[in-house]
């Protein structure tokens, strides 16, 4: 019996890991979607990718906010998540305002904060892939 629960529990924290991969990956391609879209002039399409975005990190964020670094230590993600979501939100505002240059200029300090949470989780080698 205990062998069991330990092999569910061991199972649903891998599928966790999975889940914050894969809404991750979804995050990054939402971010090349937000700058393509964007620079086309597409903007109810761009603003409905970014908030996409949003909900992709916040939730791969949300459902594990403390993870281990590989030295062992702690790392409390929500700090970087409240400075990445002030960072999104001029992203929101630039989109609705159809300025191209701001809209450049917040995608880039957006994609600087996903480096930043990847250096504290001291996983550099993660890439961000999707930025202008």
């Amino acid at each position: 019996m205990k062998a069991t629960l330990l092999l569910l529990c061991l199972s649903l924290a891998a599928c966790a890991g999975m889940l914050a991969r894969h809404r991750m990956l979804a995050a990054d391609r939402k971010l090349s979607d937000v700058a393509s879209l964007a620079a086309a002039g597409c903007w109810t399409e761009a603003q409905a990718r970014a908030e996409g975005l949003k909900g992709s990190v916040a939730h791969a964020v949300l459902s594990r906010p403390v993870q281990k670094r590989p030295d062992g230590q702690a790392a409390d993600l929500r700090p970087l998540l409240t400075a990445w979501e002030s960072q999104w939100r001029q992203l929101a505002q630039a989109l609705a305002e159809h300025n191209p240059e701001r809209v450049t200029a917040t995608l880039t300090s957006l994609h600087q904060q996903c480096v930043n949470c990847h250096l504290v989780l001291g996983r550099p080698d993660i890439r961000v892939t999707g930025t202008p």
